[in-house]
């Protein structure tokens, strides 16, 4: 019997170890470029969140971001950026979780309160509405407030909350479904309208931010509901540049 060349031995004995591991899935490393961790944010800010994957073999995978052990959201291909909004995260520690193919990689992060040494700033954490507002229709929320438990909601048509100050860039935030007037003394200066931001239905919308700039003066400021579902509004800060 003819003896097999060594050349042909060594393929016959090394193909079974090759098809093996060219076939085996690559387990990939998970590379976290933000945040870092401990990484301290307000609660106003937006938080990225960005992740690259090496070791991939050119192998798509999919990438799943936990908050606190709740899926916050998944994407199936790169880039793998995600996007925290401000005031999804209450204030507090809170442990964020990236996960792989069964690889897990952690990070601490730490959210303040949203600018609320501000003498400017107003919410509606102690349960109150500021004497000087004048406020017609607006109750206070005790639910889901977006730096604490309050905020202040209507659903009527025509419902209006305003108040004096002298500044030239106003911020706030809004949630629900409607849409409002926006006045800067008599003047209309934004009819907004949060109908444009809905998710899932009208009642599950995230807050969102609104800011404006304009000449530095005394300004009676007034929000009036035109019309829509329940809309809550607060973190409110009035800015001196």
């Amino acid at each position: 019997m003819k003896r097999i060349p060594l050349f042909f031995r060594n393929i016959i004995f090394f193909l079974p170890f090759f098809l093996f591991f060219s076939c085996t899935d690559p387990i990939p490393n998970i590379i976290v470029t933000s945040p870092q961790d401990g990484e301290e944010y307000f609660r106003d800010q937006d938080i990225e969140i960005k992740v690259i994957l090496i070791d991939t073999k050119g192998k798509s995978f999919t990438v799943r971001l936990f908050i606190d052990d709740l899926i916050f959201n998944e994407l199936s291909e790169a880039p793998y950026h995600f996007t925290i909004k401000a005031g999804k995260i209450k204030s507090g520690d809170h442990t964020i979780k990236i996960c792989a193919e069964g690889v897990e990689v952690f990070r601490k992060i730490i959210i303040h309160k949203a600018a609320s040494e501000s003498p400017d700033f107003v919410t509606f954490t102690n349960g109150n509405i500021p004497p000087e507002w004048t406020v017609h229709n607006w109750t206070i929320s005790q639910s889901d407030g977006f730096d604490d438990n309050f905020s202040i909601a209507s659903a009527l048509h025509g419902a209006h909350v305003k108040t004096v100050k002298t500044c030239n860039r106003l911020s706030f935030y809004l949630k629900g479904a409607a849409t409002i007037n926006f006045y800067l003394g008599e003047t209309l200066w934004e009819v907004i309208d949060n109908n444009t931001e809905k998710q899932n239905g009208p009642t599950l919308l995230e807050w969102k931010l609104y800011e404006f700039s304009f000449e530095r003066k005394c300004y009676v400021f007034t929000w009036k509901l035109m019309s829509g579902l329940p809309i809550n509004l607060d973190a409110i800060q009035f800015y001196n540049d």
